[in-house]
């Protein structure tokens, strides 16, 4: 077991994995060809700690010691692999696309989704043509709690904010995998108070600070869970998003950008500066990412 950290690049060391035979559940990351070593999935199996070393490193092979993959969402990796395998043949991997309606208010929730990568947001409608966001969701959760609680319809609109993959699941499928598996059912129950935490703080926010921070928080959120520096994003959607005027936007944009915190063009923004955003942010920020972190610590297996 030398040479592997928690987790470990497999690009790194092919031979260690081949030559001892450790089954183990790994993911391919999307951006790339390579994967990851996630020693809590790790099992190991004595009859196969002897293969030979002339085993070759196809596609072949890989799938044979490979033999499920590890999740990027943080919800499904809090599993252990005996709750995890009983999803497994129930997920199936589809594309997030900017801008993509996931579910509309009012609509029967057929499907639930956990993201891979990418962001959804959680819209709620104001007036008959404005909307307002109250939640995001990447890789730590789920979208479809309604589903868990045994909600039929869904009362927010879900948006596709950034581009990534989720794992999609039918309703139903999760109801009955909820009423056999405790610890899926607790990890749930988990995510679900982190998501009231997130909705209700953000309440307070959009209440009570100025607009500035609250788009200096939002930027944080979002970077969390998109795991990137860059992101598209439309003064439409931060003007919906942060419940005021484009032109508020625009000037709260333009103060983080001088100040060079962000960089902001043409539906392209970089964040420059984490730190100083951070400052910037109001402590909304900091609650929201301690119950999330509190929640990744707790579901941990």
């Amino acid at each position: 077991m030398s040479g592997f950290s928690e987790k470990t690049s497999f690009a790194k060391a092919p031979e260690t994995v081949a030559k001892t035979g450790i089954s183990v559940m790994i993911k391919a990351v999307p951006q790339g060809s390579f994967f990851i070593f996630d020693i809590r999935h790790l099992e190991l199996s004595i009859k196969h700690l002897l293969m030979p070393s002339a085993v070759n490193h196809d596609a072949t092979v890989l799938r044979r010691i490979f033999q499920m993959s590890i999740p990027n969402n943080r919800l499904l990796s809090a599993l252990d692999s005996g709750s995890f395998r009983k999803l497994h043949s129930k997920l199936e991997t589809v594309p997030l696309e900017f801008g993509k309606d996931i579910y509309q208010p009012g609509e029967i929730s057929t499907f639930v989704y956990f993201p891979e990568s990418g962001i959804i947001s959680l819209l709620s409608s104001v007036e008959t043509d404005s909307t307002l966001e109250v939640g995001i969701v990447g890789n730590e959760g789920m979208v479809g709690i309604g589903v868990f609680l045994g909600v039929e319809k869904a009362n927010n609109h879900a948006l596709v904010q950034g581009e990534g993959t989720a794992f999609r699941m039918r309703s139903a499928d999760l109801q009955a995998a909820v009423e056999n598996d405790n610890q899926l059912r607790r990890v749930i129950n988990l995510y679900v108070h982190s998501l009231i935490t997130q909705i209700s703080q953000t309440a307070a926010c959009n209440r009570y600070h100025d607009i500035e921070s609250r788009l200096a928080r939002w930027l944080l959120m979002t970077q969390d869970r998109m795991r990137s520096d860059e992101f598209r994003i439309t003064q439409e959607f931060l003007s919906n998003m942060l419940g005021v005027r484009r032109e508020a936007v625009s000037k709260a944009a333009a103060g983080l950008q001088s100040n060079r915190l962000i960089s902001y063009s043409r539906g392209n923004l970089s964040i420059l500066n984490r730190k100083d955003l951070e400052k910037t942010a109001c402590r909304c920020y900091r609650v929201i990412k301690k119950d999330y972190d509190d929640f990744l610590k707790e579901s941990a297996f």
